[in-house]
């Protein structure tokens, strides 16, 4: 985030797409965290359009969705994913005798050293969990980073008062502004942490139906009255769920960061909505990268607030953005503007 800072401060102030510099902080928080590796696109500036390829990459797997036979031969034959990968030049051979030039201290290194203690954590459930977090999880935290930045962006009162919170702390614990701060520190601001999960409320990263296939054993599913016939598939749609009344209250559309405030009359409301929020899936099926992906996004967010404010176009309707099963904001354009205050210490 250094690195980051220093280059908004770099730039003044002018506009950026948002989607493109969300993305690259994603992936250089990813690549830093997991790989011990920087691609060196804060340096270049640019994510040399992988946030578009990436996004195309969800629409191949939205249409082949649709025609399981392609997947169940690329699960079953090994060599029609590689086909794609060779087409598509996605592969690589390490060199022999190849050796890093730093120890590794990352999450690669981490699974690598479990799958060796614990041979039940096999070198599959390795790879998994690798391309998971790192493989998934730059688009979808780059789609929760643009989603928080363009509310912060439309709503300076929120920001405001998301700002003035850490600017207490920062007080409060004696910490010059613009520093690092300890996830520790970051977890007791709880009005920016409501201010993360309203938008991630209104803006899920996943904006389709979650496809579960009835039990083939049973009856069938009982669902108010309606029964379900046994094998077929049912889904609920994240925006849909996150957007009912009966859940979050009045002005389901309207971005409110006090929902997730605790008050006298708010405890049940409270814990409706975290029941019920699909932000990071849920059960069996909750994101694996998550616990990595809440402290990069808190961090993130306290960052550039603690240094700029944040000055966003209001985003297109939500119905014009191409989406292919992930959703993604596109077309927002932000300025990052250092504060007054860090200004006169660059002087």
């Amino acid at each position: 985030m250094d690195e980051v800072i220093r280059k908004f401060d770099s730039i003044d102030g002018a506009e950026i797409d948002l989607k493109e510099w969300m993305h690259i902080i994603s992936v250089e928080s990813l690549g830093a965290m997991v790989l011990s590796w920087s691609p060196g696109m804060i340096k270049a500036g640019t994510d040399r359009a992988t946030s578009y390829q990436s996004y195309l990459g969800w629409r191949r797997k939205s249409v082949f969705g649709l025609f399981p036979l392609i997947v169940k031969l690329e699960v079953n034959y090994k060599w029609v994913g590689r086909l794609f990968g060779i087409v598509w030049g996605v592969t690589y051979q390490t060199p022999k005798g190849f050796k890093p030039f730093f120890p590794r201290e990352d999450l690669l290194t981490d699974l690598i050293n479990l799958h060796k203690d614990k041979p039940e954590f096999t070198e599959s459930y390795l790879r998994k969990m690798a391309i998971t977090n790192f493989g998934a999880g730059h688009e979808t935290l780059a789609s929760t980073l643009i989603a928080i930045m363009a509310m912060l962006g439309t709503h300076p009162e929120v920001q405001a008062t998301t700002t003035h919170e850490i600017r207490c702390q920062n007080a409060a614990k004696s910490r010059k502004p613009g520093s690092n701060i300890s996830y520790a520190d970051a977890l007791e601001l709880v009005y920016t942490r409501a201010v993360i999960r309203e938008a991630m409320r209104l803006y899920p990263v996943i904006s389709m139906s979650l496809p579960r296939v009835v039990p083939l054993h049973g009856s069938g599913l009982q669902l108010y009255g309606l029964r379900i016939p046994p094998g077929a598939t049912v889904g609920c749609n994240p925006v849909s769920l996150h957007r009912n009344e009966d859940i979050c209250g009045p002005d389901p559309d309207k971005f409110d960061p006090r929902r997730w405030l605790a008050g006298s009359d708010t405890p049940d409301n409270i814990r409706a909505l975290e029941r019920y929020s699909l932000s990071w899936g849920g059960g069996s099926r909750t994101c694996p990268g998550r616990h990595v992906a809440e402290m990069i996004v808190l961090k993130c967010v306290v960052r550039l607030l603690d240094r700029f404010e944040v000055r966003a176009a209001v985003p297109p309707p939500e119905d014009q953005g191409p989406t292919y099963f992930l959703a993604m904001l596109t077309g927002v354009r932000a300025s990052f503007v250092p504060l007054e205050e860090c200004k006169m210490k660059q002087r």
